[in-house]
């Protein structure tokens, strides 16, 4: 679910009867878009729902309108499963190709920069870039100055 919408989640039964504001309504109706966008919601019904979102007055309303569609966290798990495994094989795919053709041992450094090292950056988001190259200073340690 999206970002603002998600923390009502969390609330008790009691708490599900409190009203929203205006910030909860549109992040439900952002939500919508992306599942009608996806398919998962036909116009009619995207457009029944978008109108009850925009008349809903409690949280209880609002989670009547997304609780049969999937979660966000739920997609994103799954995407992002098969990196692990896809990162994992190539470097056991380049070892099984050296050790049995010596002869090919100079594709090795060719294919670590142009397969592993963006495969191991795709899979480690932002802070991989430099991996083990990453400075800890901004400034010069001979100035004195450090982060």
């Amino acid at each position: 679910m999206p970002e603002s919408y998600r923390d009502h989640a969390q609330r008790t039964e009691r708490d599900r009867d409190l009203r929203v504001g205006d910030r909860d309504r549109e992040a439900v109706a952002d939500f919508l878009r992306e599942q009608h966008l996806a398919g998962r919601l036909e116009t009619d019904e995207f457009q029944e729902r978008l109108d009850r979102c925009y008349a809903a007055k409690t949280y209880r309303e609002l989670d009547e309108l997304v609780g049969d569609l999937p979660r966000e966290e739920a997609r994103r798990s799954i995407r992002q499963s098969w990196r692990w495994p896809a990162v994992a094989f190539a470097p056991l795919l380049i070892a099984a190709i050296v050790l049995s053709h010596g002869h090919l041992l100079w594709l090795a450094v060719p294919l670590f920069f142009f397969v592993g090292r963006p495969l191991l950056w795709r899979s480690g988001g932002r802070h991989a870039r430099w991996g083990l190259w990453s400075c800890a200073t901004t400034e010069s340690p001979a100035r004195g100055n450090f982060v």
